[in-house]
């Protein structure tokens, strides 16, 4: 007989999904946890594997203890077992909500950064799940280095829950050495801490499940938990449960012929249409769709074509039949000005030349002082901001901030197109 296991990771329970307006407790991962439990009580699964960043922060403890409990509960009298570390997130917080102890179905592994291995059986499978939990917030060694402590049976198939960056190199959050997960025992690796899913290598077989909820925009395409199927001593690939209830996508358009405004909009909603076409098969599930939608190509009249996708965003329905609702979240323009030698304008001393210098530099990633001269006030002002009381919340978080000489240079190249457009379109008039 099988063991039927769900995967997955990075709940962070007390999150709901930002940068959208409106939505209801779908949206929550309060919710996902919910319906991850319903869907193992309703198909009989025999374990829940989690791998870290369970809970969002300590201060969510009041908003997740509840849910966890009741689940913890519901879980132990259908004789599901559950196996779970912690991560960067939860590394206090969890072991809080379970020292109770109170679930005998429930087993933390690794506590205090050390290496555990326990047993599941059932019928006449046998499954070892191994792991290792974060004892602090930041932890900048990478514990594979203590991977030899982990006594496992070479006869009975393992299953490995950790948290942590693979390949990464100085990272604060567990760099974790993908050659020591390959040649360790493990047949199976349940990694966290990134959020969007990804196999690092089939045998042995190393991924992030990712988090089952798409939790802001940049989390783009399918997030969903997974089912792990052991039988004969024979651990299966992992394969896609229930989608998240929300999914975003980046949607490119070219906009090169659109020259009226009519003509934009046949042109944005063909483009919209036939995405929605693509992933309709894949939908299941998923209750809203949203698209950040970057306008390409070259055009003689940016402004009026950004006071055109102005309205984009305003319509709430794109098209796809059922009870998926399609929205765009934002246009964002990277139009270039239809010049015909951005070179012959760079040499006028004029904005237009100016302008055009600007983005030649960047585009040719060339050492520019006047490129340099305006990068260095974009990071004062962008400091300025970041240090504001109205971004403290941000940056107690540990998301990684972007490269700031990239970012910047994106910004003025962006500011550039969009002025020597205008620009070029007055000249014209």
């Amino acid at each position: 007989m099988s063991v039927k296991i769900i995967a997955t990771s990075d709940l962070h329970i007390g999150r709901k999904v930002t940068g959208i307006e409106g939505g209801g407790p779908e949206l929550s991962s309060r919710e996902t946890w919910k319906k991850i439990v319903g869907h193992a009580i309703g198909n009989k699964i025999d374990v829940i594997a989690l791998a870290g960043d369970i809970v969002d922060h300590n201060n969510r403890y009041f908003e997740a203890v509840a849910p966890l409990l009741s689940a913890f509960s519901q879980l132990k009298d259908k004789g599901i077992q559950v196996y779970l570390v912690a991560g960067n997130h939860d590394f206090d917080v969890l072991p809080r909500i379970l020292q109770s102890n109170q679930f005998d179905n429930v087993h933390m592994l690794g506590a205090n950064g050390t290496w555990e291995v326990k047993t599941f059986e059932k019928d006449n499978e046998r499954i070892q799940f191994a792991g290792w939990s974060f004892p602090s917030q930041y932890y900048s060694k990478d514990p594979t280095e203590s991977l030899d402590e982990l006594k496992t049976e070479p006869s009975i198939p393992a299953i490995g829950l950790l948290h942590g960056e693979i390949g990464i190199q100085g990272s604060i959050y567990a760099p974790v050495s993908l050659s020591a997960l390959q040649n360790s025992r493990i047949g199976t690796w349940i990694i966290g801490h990134i959020h969007k899913p990804d196999v690092w290598c089939e045998n042995p077989y190393i991924f992030y499940p990712g988090s089952p909820l798409a939790l802001n925009p940049k989390e783009t395409g399918p997030h969903r938990p997974w089912l792990i199927t052991v039988e004969n001593g024979i651990t299966g690939v992992p394969t896609p449960l229930f989608n998240s209830s929300i999914r975003f996508e980046k949607l490119g358009i070219d906009v090169s012929e659109a020259v009226t405004e009519d003509l934009f909009r046949m042109k944005a909603t063909d483009a919209i249409l036939k995405m929605n076409e693509k992933l309709r098969p894949h939908l299941g599930d998923v209750s809203r769709l949203v698209y950040d939608v970057e306008l390409t190509g070259n055009h003689d009249d940016i402004g009026h074509l950004e006071a055109w996708a102005g309205t984009m965003a305003a319509a709430t329905d794109h098209g796809i039949a059922g009870e998926t609702i399609v929205s765009v979240r934002k246009v964002e323009t990277s139009v270039k000005p239809s010049v015909g030698n951005l070179e012959a304008l760079a040499v006028q001393s004029s904005p237009a030349g100016l302008l055009a210098q600007i983005i030649l530099g960047i585009n040719n990633n060339e050492d520019s002082p006047l490129v340099n001269d305006l990068l260095k006030d974009w990071k004062i002002k962008q400091n300025e901001i970041r240090l504001s009381d109205a971004y403290r919340p941000l940056r107690n978080q540990d998301a990684t901030v972007e490269d700031p000489d990239f970012q910047g240079r994106q910004y003025l190249l962006k500011e550039s197109i969009r002025l020597l457009g205008t620009l070029l379109q007055q000249n014209k008039k």
